[in-house]
């Protein structure tokens, strides 16, 4: 590119294109084929360049598409999305059941260093809306009574977690712990989430994508590389 800002091609030096997209160039190309369809160098351009135009999805490896349209991978996402919100379902009712609803005493196993209340007392805040049936360790939201400014996420209990995977039906990993209700209510969590509505069902498919399947490739990746 010269200083004035205009390409200058490198092959005829005529500005308005590159080399890439020369049109004597590809004349040129296209003569010695002609002369020898054998000749590597012509070959080897006219590879380039339909080799330039093939794109691949990023997540299925299939041609004609890529990963913004890929129909494998919305079908993933809204599955996904089904699954966690019934998820994040069977918690909120398996909490309420237990009777660890907003405002619930309890006595936790495993808090983190912000309570400095190990093994006393705390309070049942509500659910981290982040949790999610990949990662449904520190799901529960508790904070301090005798420092209420103190919270943190907490694991959800043993027998609520057991409960929700035979729900849900999935091979959701023992991540709980050890938890013993002092004072138990029947307040609902829903409340104390900024718009429950969409996250119970599941999270956005931006958010899904983001978060969930953002490096993720399907199970034949490798064997679409093969496919048209």
């Amino acid at each position: 590119m010269s200083f004035n800002g205009t390409v200058t091609c490198k092959h005829c030096w005529e500005t308005g294109h590159n080399r890439r997209g020369c049109p004597k160039l590809k004349e040129v190309m296209l003569q010695r084929l002609v002369e020898d369809p054998e000749d590597w160098r012509a070959k080897r351009y006219f590879e380039k360049k339909q080799g330039a135009k093939v794109r691949r999805c990023t997540y299925c490896n299939l041609k004609g598409h890529n990963r913004a349209t890929c129909a494998a991978l919305k079908g993933e996402v809204s599955e996904w999305k089904a699954k966690n919100s019934s998820w994040r379902k069977a918690i909120v009712e398996e909490l309420l059941a237990a009777g660890m609803g907003v405002g619930a005493l309890i006595k936790h196993a495993d808090l983190s260093w912000q309570i400095t209340e190990r093994q006393s007392l705390v309070m049942v805040k509500g659910i981290n809306p982040e949790a999610s049936i990949n990662a449904p360790y520190n799901a529960l939201v508790v904070q301090g009574i005798i420092k209420p400014t103190q919270h943190c996420n907490a694991k959800l209990p043993d027998g609520v977690l057991r409960k929700v995977s035979e729900k849900v039906g999935g091979n959701i990993p023992e991540w709980g712990t050890s938890v013993t209700v002092m004072s138990e209510t029947k307040h609902c969590h829903l409340r104390t989430i900024p718009n429950h509505e969409e996250r119970v069902q599941g999270g956005t498919e931006k958010w899904v994508k983001k978060e969930i399947f953002a490096n993720k490739q399907c199970d034949d990746f490798y064997e679409n590389k093969y496919k048209e």
